[in-house]
């Protein structure tokens, strides 16, 4: 199972982000002087000179560089700078990336492993502020949190929140390894985000999170398995936007071609932009220009697709599949449902195309074209396991489950990577 996740990954990276927008990187690779380094001073130091250097430089970690050493970076100049490990195969264990003020930079193939830390809430895995051109290429973030996290259990984790990026811009997470934290990859008030590529799994709450947004890719990535918390505790989902405490109303947001799986894990919605701020009495606060496009989703949550207040809107090409034996962990007793697609009455100039789905909740500002809906009622016409290989029976059944049958009506209709 883990060769065919990482073949998933893979056949997602090959798909690529072809027609989509360009990630804004480093103004160019870096050209100065290669620099190696053993402890987290001299990495500061070897930062402050490269990076006042028009062709800007790399830093390599050596192998005995600290493991509770920080990539902790201020200020500095403007030339690019490259750090990584020195050896290629090994990545260096670090504890935490920490960056202010940071311009054009580019981290790649290290280990930030938060396993048994005891830090303070606002101390995160990776936390950005204040930056700008930042890549994080290639690297793994690791925590230990329970994959059966219960707050009554004395011997239970809490994994480690992964990250906080805020007030910053043109910021890129690709090609990662994210598992075992208790919130994953948080984005506020930046525009010019980029998340691509990336594995995310055993997460006890949510894989992706957004607020104040502004110019947002999330592609290509597959976000799977993730960690079992009663409801009253965490409510997961793998994709949120919310708008509660943000400064500023996101607009300009792409969600494309991922893969969100929940498997052996438990239920978690899909991709849910709620927007608490409109529902408080904030009309002005409406999200502009939304397009959810091309994802697989396969949970047992009833939110599979979920927009709130918002205008110009694209739902296109998905497929919502139900993992029956994916449950929402609650006091009063779990669930699972099927996945749907819902839209708020405040959603306006909305499009909802070539969708596989169960149901669509919608107001009036919506148009609806060449959707399918699923039954899951065997001998239906439209029943589920007449049309995709083995997805009725739930649990982790992996690619080929979500694949539609070649004889099947619908191929060409739904996610790529829920064709035969």
């Amino acid at each position: 199972m883990v060769m065919a996740r990482r073949l998933l990954l893979l056949v997602l990276l090959a798909l690529g982000t072809a027609g989509l927008p360009a990630a804004a990187g480093l103004s160019a690779d870096p050209s100065g002087p290669t620099v190696t380094v053993s402890l987290p001073g001299a990495l500061t130091d070897a930062y402050l000179v490269l990076s006042a250097q028009a062709g800007g430089g790399t830093i390599a970690l050596a192998a005995d560089f600290p493991a509770a050493g920080e990539i902790a970076l201020s200020g500095g100049g403007a030339g690019p700078v490259h750090v990584t490990s020195a050896d290629p195969a090994n990545r260096v264990p670090v504890s935490r990336i920490v960056l202010d003020g940071i311009d054009n930079l580019r981290i790649s193939n290290v280990h930030v492993d938060s396993t048994g830390a005891s830090r303070p809430e606002a101390q995160r895995d990776m936390d950005i502020v204040n930056s700008s051109r930042i890549e994080i290429i290639g690297v793994v973030f690791t925590s230990n949190g329970s994959l059966v996290f219960d707050p009554t259990d004395a011997g239970a984790v809490l994994g480690e929140r992964l990250s906080m990026v805020r007030h910053s811009r043109d910021i890129t997470v690709t090609g990662c390894y994210i598992a075992g934290h208790e919130q994953g990859l948080t984005f506020q008030e930046s525009t010019g985000i980029t998340v691509t590529g990336n594995e995310i799994t055993a997460i006890q709450g949510d894989g992706i999170r957004l607020a104040g947004v502004i110019d947002v890719l999330i592609a290509n990535n597959y976000m799977h398995d993730f960690s079992a918390t009663p409801n009253e505790f965490t409510h997961s989902d793998f994709i949120q936007m919310w708008s509660r405490n943000a400064e500023i109303v996101s607009r300009d947001v792409t969600i494309t071609g991922n893969v969100l799986d929940t498997g052996n894990g438990v239920a978690a919605q899909g991709i849910w932009i709620g927007n608490p701020e409109y529902s408080r009495g904030n009309t002005g606060y409406v999200y502009r220009n939304l397009t959810i496009a091309d994802n697989l989703i396969y949970t047992g949550a009833a939110n599979g697709i979920g927009v709130g207040a918002a205008d110009g809107v694209v739902i296109a090409d998905n497929t919502l599949l139900w993992n029956q034996a994916a449950v929402t962990i609650k006091a009063d007793g779990n669930t699972s449902f099927f996945p749907r697609i819902r839209l708020d009455d405040a959603v306006v100039n909305a499009r909802v195309r070539g969708n596989i789905t169960t149901r669509i909740l919608h107001g009036p500002g919506a148009s609806l074209d060449g959707n399918v809906l699923l039954s899951w009622t065997p001998g239906d016409p439209a029943y589920a396991g007449a049309h995709f290989a083995n997805v009725a029976s739930g649990g982790d059944i992996g690619p080929n489950g979500w694949r539609l049958r070649p004889s099947s009506p619908w191929v060409g209709i739904g996610a790529r990577a829920s064709q035969p």
